[in-house]
């Protein structure tokens, strides 16, 4: 009868030890460890210098992360000129449900006025049911938007926005069957907002949104300034 043994070792583990001879300073650890003057450090049962019960790991510099920058600076986006022509989406998901059946609260931000409106719905609804939401809670009030900031996938957001320009034609439904684009039921520039709201409020309307643009530019300069100082140009 003949009887064989099959030992497996970890070879990384191995490695480590046999290199842990050519590091100087964990030479000089493992000659204090057997004097008994490195309380710290130990030798485990293979012969590998430990620290606190792990094992050391010699100076390499090719298994160290770069200390470097992160490359890329700030790239901010661009300051929408009108309000509610960019928004911004997210969904409050997993909430306890209401009587009506609702678990989710959408909520959608004017990037320009941080103005928002909070949206209920389910968890099921497609991209298509949450786009007809998006028309009668929000096109019926600010009109269409023109761009969105979310962190939903390409998926979602391409479904979502087929909702109002259809990919085959390039334009809105509206703007094919009418000839001309429209944003909101009242097109102010259309119909004339001056004979519809007042020159005074149209005026006072315009200066608050060129103050809010302008603030924003500078507040956009500012956090482009401090995170640039932790970040590095790159070219490519």
């Amino acid at each position: 009868m003949q009887l064989a043994q099959l030992t497996v070792q970890p070879t990384l583990w191995q490695k480590i030890i046999d290199a842990q001879s050519n590091d100087p300073y964990l030479v000089e650890e493992r000659g204090l460890e057997g004097a008994g003057q490195a309380v710290e450090f130990s030798i485990s049962f293979d012969g590998g210098l430990l620290f606190e019960k792990r094992l050391c790991v010699q100076s390499d510099s090719a298994v160290k992360a770069p200390r470097r920058k992160p490359a890329g600076l700030l790239q901010p986006s661009s300051v929408p000129k009108w309000k509610w022509e960019n928004v911004s989406m997210d969904f409050i998901t997993g909430l306890p449900r209401t009587l009506r059946g609702f678990t989710v609260i959408w909520v959608v931000v004017d990037t320009l006025t941080k103005s928002a409106h909070f949206i209920p719905g389910k968890s099921t609804y497609t991209a298509t049911k949450w786009a007809q939401l998006y028309m009668s809670e929000i096109v019926r009030l600010h009109g269409v938007l023109l761009s969105i900031v979310s962190d939903r996938d390409a998926w979602f957001t391409s479904k979502f926005w087929k909702a109002f320009f259809r990919a085959t034609i390039g334009m809105t439904p509206f703007e094919a069957l009418y000839g001309k684009c429209c944003r909101s039921p009242f097109s102010w520039g259309e119909v004339g907002e001056q004979r519809l709201m007042g020159p005074e409020l149209v005026q006072s309307t315009n200066e608050a949104i060129q103050k809010i643009r302008s603030r924003m530019h500078t507040a956009q300069s500012r956090q482009k300034s401090y995170a640039d100082v932790r970040q590095k140009d790159l070219e490519f």
